[in-house]
């Protein structure tokens, strides 16, 4: 059973939502969590909100309170990559290891 990353409901076909409308977009940034998969057991990732330098922010359904949260994934794209349908992320040297722990002390502060 498909869950549409738009509504989380099931009438998703892989392209079009029967019940929300919702049509799937090229994916334009192969890095992206894919749409469907869990984060700690509670949280279904759906559909890429917006992207920029340093995050990305995921339409997510919580299903123990059983509605819609934005998740904001800390993602500096000059220091991290992911291999395509991994949740893990790598740092490209150690070099910006110290830089990207920075960020995200940053990133974690400000949420």
């Amino acid at each position: 059973m498909k869950f549409c990353p738009n509504c989380f409901q099931s009438g998703y076909e892989g392209v079009r939502c029967l019940l929300c409308g919702y049509e799937k977009q090229p994916q334009t940034y192969h890095r992206f969590l894919t749409p469907g998969i869990w984060l700690k057991n509670r949280y279904m990732v759906g559909r890429v909100l917006g992207a920029g330098g340093f995050g990305i922010t995921y339409l997510s359904f919580d299903s123990q309170t059983r509605q819609r949260w934005a998740i904001k994934e800390y993602f500096p794209s000059s220091y991290v990559n992911r291999n395509p349908g991994e949740t893990e992320i790598f740092i490209y040297t150690s070099k910006k290891q110290g830089e990207f722990q920075e960020g995200l002390e940053s990133f974690l502060a400000e949420a």
